[in-house]
């Protein structure tokens, strides 16, 4: 019986390859081929836990060879070195990458606040303490400063008188006093009607009735004041302000001047310092006109009753004269009328019902049947005084 030669084993295609000859390559014991060593580098590199057989064997057959390294990406060109392989290149998996990460943050951010709880709190202490000393520095001398500032204005108050609101108007009258003396001395020193008008309340297109006025009585300029006001008095009328002085002149006269009070100062009624008229007394008589003229006069309460104005019971009689009271007639007005009711109100400056001497701003005309008798009709009483607002 003829036996059959032993039959050799045929090369493993894992561990035989082709020699660069063509020949077969034989598996040396305790030599590693180069798809073993690459497997086992990889599985040492991901946890030393290499995949059973069993846990792959639900898995397709791609995907089972992938996972036990047959056919892993890093095993088609892992970069080996020729001479060490000891220093053959690795590749890292992805989960492995991300969790080294994640250790080494972690580490890095432990670092930190081991370090911020040892650093920071000192420096924000140090901090504050050197801004509250500031802010207590600051404070202490906002304080000195408002202490001493009282302190002197306390002196300085305990030196001067004190000053009451009588006091404080007192100061200011006589302001006002010495503003409209100095006023009236230019106006009185100066024979120029543009030059004297600038010191008037009258708007600039009245300056004609100054020129024919001081034109026709050059006798009535070159006076002058002789000391200081003998009597003072502010009052209104008509919402403005006046103020009222008395003066004695060269001229022997003592005349009062009233000034109104505006923002440019003191400015001179000169209409009522001149007695400005219409006409004077001396030229009504002489013209004896029909049509109310205004004048600026002293009246004063008679009892000449005579021809048309004879009876007393209907006529009320009134004495008219010029400021130097030396030219005078007689002028009437119906009894109880709206004219003889403005007398003896007087614009209420007149406490009682029998007329007085004062100054006043009459119309008064004559009638047809009053002319060569000195006996006007009074038409109108204007107001108290000379002063028209």
């Amino acid at each position: 019986m003829a036996t059959n030669p032993p039959a050799q084993d045929e090369p493993d295609p894992k561990k035989a390859a082709l020699s660069p000859a063509g020949g077969m390559k034989a598996a040396l014991p305790g030599v590693q081929d180069e798809v073993t060593r690459k497997a086992r580098n990889i599985r040492s590199d991901i946890g030393k836990k290499e995949p059973s057989a069993q846990s792959t064997a639900s898995l397709s057959p791609t995907l089972g060879k992938k996972i036990l390294g047959k056919e892993t990406p890093e095993n088609k060109n892992p970069g080996e070195h020729r001479l060490n392989p000891d220093k053959t290149a690795k590749l890292i998996p992805m989960d492995a990458l991300r969790q080294e990460t994640a250790e080494i943050t972690s580490e890095w951010r432990d670092g930190m606040e081991r370090n911020d709880i040892e650093v920071e709190p000192e420096e924000i202490k140090q901090g504050k303490f050197r801004r509250l000393v500031a802010f207590g520095v600051l404070l202490i001398l906002v304080a000195g400063f408002w202490i001493a500032k009282s302190a002197i204005q306390k002196y300085n108050a305990s030196q001067m008188p004190s000053r009451t609101p009588a006091l404080a108007a007192y100061d200011e009258e006589k302001l006002m006093v010495e503003k409209a003396t100095q006023n009236l001395k230019r106006y009185l020193a100066t024979e120029d009607i543009t030059e004297k008008f600038k010191f008037t309340r009258d708007s600039e297109d009245r300056i004609r009735d100054m020129e024919r006025y001081l034109g026709d009585r050059p006798d009535e300029q070159g006076i002058s004041i002789i000391g200081d006001s003998l009597a003072i008095q502010t009052f209104t009328r008509q919402k403005k302000p006046f103020l009222g002085l008395v003066f004695e002149f060269d001229d022997v006269s003592r005349r009062g001047v009233v000034f109104e009070l505006t923002d440019q100062g003191p400015k001179i009624d000169w209409r009522s310092f001149v007695g400005y008229s219409d006409m004077s007394i001396e030229e009504f008589l002489q013209v004896q006109p029909l049509e109310p003229m205004l004048m600026r006069v002293v009246i004063n309460e008679d009892d000449y009753y005579n021809f048309n104005y004879s009876d007393s019971q209907a006529w009320v009689c009134i004495k008219i004269e010029n400021a130097s009271r030396d030219r005078s007639f007689w002028a009437y007005c119906p009894r109880d009328s709206a004219v003889h009711l403005a007398l003896v109100i007087g614009e209420k400056e007149l406490a009682t019902k029998r007329i007085g001497i004062f100054e006043a701003v009459v119309q008064v005309r004559f009638e047809e049947q009053g002319r060569d008798r000195k006996q006007a009709l009074l038409e109108e009483f204007i107001t108290a005084g000379h002063l028209v607002p």
